[in-house]
């Protein structure tokens, strides 16, 4: 159920989508017969994914390498080039190279803490910033 909401803020505000997935989890999931015990689960797990903290949990270890899976795909320069066009739309005017710079930071700092997020990364994060940073993209 968490993961069918986490991305339904999205139709409503992009920058804190989270916050509202996390509002309209607790509008619907009573409907639904959900109890205010699950219902305050999912709303913060929903959370947990706005902050990518270190998760402490299995469910928030999910919910974290759902957020980055696709740090580990082979498609990712790709894809980190549509997100930003996403960013630049939605939030702020950057340029690609600070762009670049924060994906690079993100990669650093990333690891995958499920065994099957781990066992279905195609490309590891060193290689990744190899990628960003031989990427002529500008």
């Amino acid at each position: 159920t968490t993961i069918l909401l986490l991305f339904s803020g999205l139709a409503i505000n992009y920058l804190n989508y989270e916050n509202k997935s996390a509002e309209y989890a607790r509008q619907i999931l009573p409907d639904f017969k959900y109890n205010d015990k699950q219902i305050s689960v999912i709303h913060n797990l929903i959370l947990f994914a706005k902050l990518l903290n270190e998760p402490v949990n299995h469910f928030e270890k999910i919910i974290y390498d759902l957020k980055t899976e696709y740090f580990g795909r082979s498609d990712y320069l790709k894809l980190y080039k549509l997100q930003y066009l996403e960013y630049v739309e939605n939030v702020e005017n950057i340029s690609i190279r600070e762009w670049k710079k924060q994906q690079i930071t993100l990669l650093q700092k990333h690891d995958f803490y499920t065994l099957s997020a781990k066992r279905l990364r195609e490309v590891t994060a060193e290689n990744q910033i190899k990628n960003i940073e031989s990427d002529n993209w500008e």
